[in-house]
Parts: C-alpha cells; structure tokens; sequence
C-alpha cells in the first residue's frame, strides 16, 4: 500500500528548529565536515524517499559554500551552519534517523529551515561558482573578481537596456504611414 503524506511546517515548528540551531554547539567543526560529507555519500547511495532526494542538493550547496575557501561567511552563518551539519549527522535526533522512510523527515525540515534563512547568501553563493566557472581562468578566482564582474555585467545590461529604449524610440519616429 503507497500512501502520500503532506505536512505543513508551522511557525512553531520552525521556530523550536531555529532554537536547536541558534543554542550554543561545541562540535569539531573538521570532524563534523567530515561526518556530513560520509552522511551525503550515504544518502546518495541508499536512499530512494523522495523527499530526502530532493534535499541532497541543497545540502551539498550549503556544504559546499561552508568549505570553500575563496568565499566568506559572516561568523553567524558559519555557526548557524555548523550547527545544522552537527544536527544532521546526529543520529539519535528529534525523530531517529533509524526508523524507516520518516527517521530523516527532520533533517530535511532542517535543511528547508536553514536554507531558508540563509537563501539570499546561498543564491550570491551559486552565482559566484557559476562565474567562476565561467570566468575564472585560475583557482584563486576570488569574490572581488566577481563583484568586478558583476558591476561589469550590469553596467553592460543597463547600456543595453537604454540602447535598445534609444532604437525603439528612434523606429517610433521615423514611420510614416502613407494612405
């Protein structure tokens, strides 16, 4: 028998996660990296549920983000961070990760939880690598350059913006209707 289930993350919900995540963790921030790349690899490799599928990617950005040297994290989003990676490796959480197909419903609510609150910097985040795939020639691309790029790239699409208002306006004025 399949069954479908939906829940609805209330704000009480997402409040008591934020509250796990914003308490004070003394974790091995290297063994914890650790610990979270093992428990992708796992996931990848044994998990067919697709909501946790679904949740990998996002996972994998925000530990991709946290370990790249060439970008920042303000000190707040690398404790939040850290705080969720120790959380999702635990396996003895709020709802144990080994109870069949609901044991990582928790992880993945804390993954929306955090991507959420961190969304604007995960979106600059995957344009930067984006960019630097594109544009960096060498592995120190930094995110200097790519705010050189950004400026650039704007400043480009606001000039074409206005020539192409300039050639509209331009067409306007020179058709003359004969009857």
């Amino acid at each position: 028998m399949n069954a479908e289930y939906n829940i609805e993350i209330t704000q009480e919900v997402t409040n008591h996660f934020n509250d796990i995540l914003t308490t004070s963790h003394n974790s091995d921030p290297e063994l914890t990296i650790k610990d979270i790349q093992v428990m992708l690899n796992d996931l990848k490799n044994t998990h067919q549920e697709d909501y946790v599928l679904e949740h990998i990617a996002p996972l994998e950005n925000m530990l991709q983000m946290f370990i790249d040297n060439q970008w920042k994290l303000t000190t707040a989003t690398t404790k939040y961070l850290l705080a969720a990676f120790s959380y999702l490796t635990q396996v003895d959480d709020l709802i144990p990760d080994t109870i069949p197909v609901i044991g990582l419903l928790d992880d993945c609510i804390v993954i929306d939880i955090v991507a959420d609150k961190i969304k604007s910097e995960l979106d600059n985040y995957t344009n930067f690598s984006q960019c630097r795939s594109v544009y960096g020639k060498n592995p120190n691309f930094t995110t200097d350059d790519w705010t050189k790029i950004k400026k650039i790239e704007s400043t480009s699409s606001r000039r074409n913006r206005r020539n192409k208002a300039l050639s509209h306006s331009r067409s306007q004025r020179s058709r003359v209707s004969f009857l």
